[in-house]
């Protein structure tokens, strides 16, 4: 893993995360523990939506914090046109979250694609 000169390892590495048992994140802090346990898309993947006019709603964990201030966003829903092409994507804080981020893209691209 390339790290940029003004980053430790340590810095690095606190915005790594994993899903417990409840499905909530916790950090973890060793690399080797953190990318095993990531290897594992079942348990990483929310949900996952065939379109009718062809395409995807698809949403994981992400496994590594994104914010710019508050709560990490570990969690990403993107839409995808038949052809593999990015159509929408946001970001969730919770499985929860998450779940109902992603019904609600369902039903957006449902009536749109």
């Amino acid at each position: 893993m390339y790290i940029p000169h003004k980053y430790t390892q340590a810095q690095t590495m606190a915005h790594l995360y994993v899903l417990n048992d409840a499905r909530e994140p916790v950090p973890e802090s060793d690399l080797m523990t953190w990318a095993l346990w990531f290897e594992d898309d079942d348990r990483r993947r929310v949900a996952l939506d065939e379109l009718p006019q062809g395409g995807c709603v698809s949403t994981i964990f992400l496994g590594v914090g994104h914010s710019l201030g508050g709560p990490p966003r570990l969690f990403e829903s993107m839409v995808f046109d038949p052809m593999g092409k990015v159509l929408d994507q946001y970001r969730a804080t919770t499985w929860a979250e998450a779940e109902a981020l992603h019904g609600r893209m369902v039903e957006k691209h449902r009536r749109l694609l």
